[in-house]
Order: structure tokens, then sequence, then C-alpha cells
């Protein structure tokens, strides 16, 4: 299993902590840090995400990137919707080349429609906007002479240069547990990756996964199965954010229970998780991360993937 670690809330950080929280993840075999996304909530969201500062995710992601050499950068989750798909394609191919490879890109649909609202977006399109999107930024991806036809954005005859590392395009991590998530995982996901579920609703989802994959002619075994919402101990912020998604509210559990607990989703297939840790200075979530490695992590650790080269997907 691959474990990224999330630094919420950012409003703890500054640009050195930042650094040292990076630099203790690629030491302690953390696959990535990964940055979620809230551009424009409204004023008082933090009843409801745990906080009021959201750094931009790629700019966050570039300057982790900066700092390291061997840990990738998670975009967990983009609320893709709310994105110019071509300027956003534009945008990560720029980060993953000059990171060397060394990008994950989480989209969603989105769940939060006051934010929405204010950025005058249409909360019941978010569906078919995701869809279409991933759609564009999967041709300038992949196609040596990029064109689109859709219902609201359209190119041909346009040059998309360079390219992401990896032929297939910077990695895809989709979000989201209905229908429509799942259908999109199926087409354009490397990985499924929602934020809610038990062991036993994430295989059941997977092998919907699968089986839609199967049907449209892409094989199954290119896609893998994570799991963007474990709690490691109890952070206000971070908890308060899980039950208004709809997720788990952690509990404490001794480290032997989280070892049983995150064996369990193993045993479903999980292959990724993004882990949330309870803390207040940047030297406990540090310590934390430090602590995880030790007492738990070592149980299913992988080795991190070389990041010179990413010819080819690794689930």
């Amino acid at each position: 299993m691959r474990f990224i670690v999330v630094p919420y809330p950012y409003d703890r950080l500054d640009a050195e902590s930042l650094g040292d929280i990076a630099a203790a993840a690629e030491r302690l075999n953390f696959e990535a840090v990964g940055f979620s996304d809230h551009l424009l909530p409204p004023r008082g969201a933090a009843a409801v995400l745990g906080g009021e500062s959201w750094w931009d995710p790629l700019m966050a992601a570039s300057w982790i990137a900066s700092r390291t050499t061997r840990l990738k950068v998670a975009l967990s989750i983009l609320l893709l919707p709310l994105y110019d798909p071509i300027r956003l394609a534009k945008q990560v191919t720029t980060l993953d080349v000059l990171s060397g490879g060394r990008v994950l890109c989480g989209v969603g649909s989105g769940w939060y429609q006051d934010e929405f609202d204010r950025l005058g977006r249409t909360f019941t399109r978010r569906f078919d906007d995701a869809d279409e999107h991933l759609a564009v930024i999967r041709e300038l991806w992949t196609s040596a002479e990029p064109s689109f036809s859709g219902s609201r954005i359209s190119f041909s005859d346009v040059s998309f240069e360079p390219k992401p590392v990896r032929p297939a395009g910077v990695p895809l991590f989709i979000g989201g547990s209905g229908p429509r998530a799942l259908a999109r995982a199926a087409r354009y996901g490397d990985c499924w990756y929602p934020m809610t579920g038990t062991p036993d609703e994430l295989a059941r989802g997977f092998a919907t996964v699968k089986e839609l994959a199967a049907g449209i002619g892409r094989d199954p075994g290119e896609i893998a199965l994570g799991f963007s919402n474990y709690a490691v101990g109890l952070d206000p912020a971070s908890q308060l954010i899980r039950a208004e998604s709809g997720a788990t509210v952690g509990s404490e559990r001794t480290a032997a229970q989280v070892v049983d607990e995150i064996g369990a989703y193993a045993d479903a297939g999980v292959d990724w998780m993004t882990v949330w840790f309870a803390w207040r200075t940047p030297q406990d979530l540090i310590e934390a991360m430090t602590a995880f490695t030790t007492d738990i992590a070592r149980h299913f650790l992988q080795p991190a993937l070389p990041t010179e080269e990413h010819p080819t997907w690794t689930p």
C-alpha cells in the first residue's frame, strides 16, 4: 500500500514548515504529499470545511516538488468543474515535466453547492462538466494532433506540447462514489479514489468500476483502488470536513486497531490511502507521521517507485 499525507489545516503552516513536512514525508517513505481544493467558499465556511485557509493546490505542489527529489505531489482533489480544462491540462503537464513525472492528479465533481453558487457555476451541471473536462484533458495529453468537439468546448488544428512524462498522461485519481463517478473512473481513471466507504463498500464499488471498464473495452487491471479519507487521531478541523462530506468520523484507536483497520482496506484491494493526522504544530505532524511509519505503515508499505523515468503506470 502507498500512503499520501495531507497537511491540513493549511493555516498552521508556512513555507519553511511545509518544506520540513515534505522532507519528512520523503524520508519516511510516504508516497506523496497532497493538497485539497477550495477556490471561493462562502464566508464562515470553517463551520463546514474546518478552516478558512486554502492554498492553490498546484502552487503548493510546485513548492513541494522543488524541495524534494523522490516524493510525489498529489492534487487531492481538484474540483474539476470549476477549472478551465485546457489551462488545467497545461498547468498539470508543466508541473509533471518539471518534477520528473511526480504528479498524481486527483479530480472530482464537487459536493459543496454554496461554492459553485458564488462562482456562478451551475451545480446541477457538475457531472456533465466533469466528464467533458476529463475528455478534453485526456485528448490533450495523449493525442499527437488534438481535436475535440463537445457540448461546451471545441478545438482543432492545435498544438499541445510538451506532453506529460508518462505516454498515457498524468495518473488520474477519480473521486466520488456515485454512479457517474464510477463510470468516470472506469473510462478515465488510473485509480478510483473515493472519500467514503467501508472496506466492503469499496470492494463492491471497485468491482463495479472494473466491470464497467471491461464493458467499454478497457483492461480493468489498469485501474487501482484508493481511499482518500482515512483519519488517524482526532483533529477538530479534519473531523468537520469529514462529517460534512459524509465520511465516517474517526475515533481514538490503538496502533494495533489501526493496523487491523488498514489491513481490512488492503484486503478489499486498496493500494493507495490518504491519511489525515491530528496535529497542532508542524512538529506535531512530523512526529505523528514518524509514529505512523514506525508502528503502522511498516506492515503495508511498498517501496516508492523510481522517479527518474515513469514510462508506465504501476497501480
